[in-house]
């Protein structure tokens, strides 16, 4: 799948502080939607293991995803992805979303509502994008959810980008031990285990991960290049796990891979 798609659904909070005047969301009903998103979003991590029918299973998560936009222009662009070429795909949902959008947001507007024609570098429209996108979603969904649902698609992007660059792996969606991590982190209701690096610890509350000096060490000068594998030890509220990866950002480990809960 084509780096603006990944984009779409995973650089929500690039420019955060670009948040619409009115708060109020304006999908009928934000939480159902996000609901759905997020489901899809697990679906995604758990197929990204094997490294097979990646880009199908993307086109089924934008599908699932549209429904996040109150603009059906924009929201329609999604659902037809799957009938455009990799290569058309990028300016079609990019295109389509500024027209929708742009004459409804408030000033200053993203560059892309003043660029008639798309930019044929595709690092570069990806880049504009995500600073429209972010309007779209803050004046869609609220600012305070369309931040909840950034976390479930970092974790997704991050997953996907892993599997481009490991080998495929065989799938085991109970007990996955071959995810290629350089950090193992076991999360309970109220405890987190770390494995990994030489590092065997637990921490009760969670915060405590922030101030333990040993893996501060571990971590020191390598934390954006380190693969976190985060496996919940039971089933969890959504709450929890983003959590974790709070402080994990906070921490400079954005490269994170959710597994699936033990059972």
């Amino acid at each position: 799948m084509n780096k603006l798609i990944l984009g779409t659904m995973a650089g929500l909070a690039v420019l955060i502080w670009g948040i619409e005047g009115n708060a109020q969301a304006l999908h009928p009903k934000p939480e159902a939607a996000i609901d759905a998103c997020r489901k899809q979003v697990v679906a995604t991590i758990i197929k990204a293991k094997t490294g097979k029918d990646l880009d199908l299973v993307t086109l089924q998560l934008a599908t699932t995803c549209s429904e996040l936009y109150v603009e059906r222009k924009c929201r329609q662009s999604f659902v037809n992805l799957g009938q455009l070429s990799p290569d058309q795909r990028s300016a079609h949902l990019a295109r389509s979303c500024r027209d929708a959008y742009c004459p409804l947001l408030a000033k200053p507007l993203p560059k892309l509502c003043a660029q008639k024609k798309l930019p044929n570098n595709p690092t570069k429209l990806a880049k504009l994008w995500k600073e429209l996108h972010w309007r779209i979603l803050s004046r869609d969904l609220g600012p305070k959810l369309a931040l909840n649902i950034y976390v479930a698609l970092n974790t997704m992007q991050n997953a996907v980008q892993a599997a481009k660059v490991s080998p495929p792996q065989k799938a085991n969606p109970i007990n996955d031990k071959k995810i290629p991590a350089d950090l193992h982190l076991y999360l309970g209701t109220q405890d987190l285990v770390v494995e990994g690096l030489g590092l065997h610890l637990s921490f009760s509350p969670i915060s405590e991960l922030k101030k333990s000096k040993a893996f501060k060490k571990a971590i020191k000068g390598k934390a954006s290049k380190l693969i976190v594998r985060l496996q919940p030890t039971l089933v969890l509220p959504y709450k929890n796990v983003a959590a974790v990866i709070d402080i994990l950002k906070e921490m400079r480990l954005t490269r994170v891979i959710l597994a699936p809960p033990k059972r």
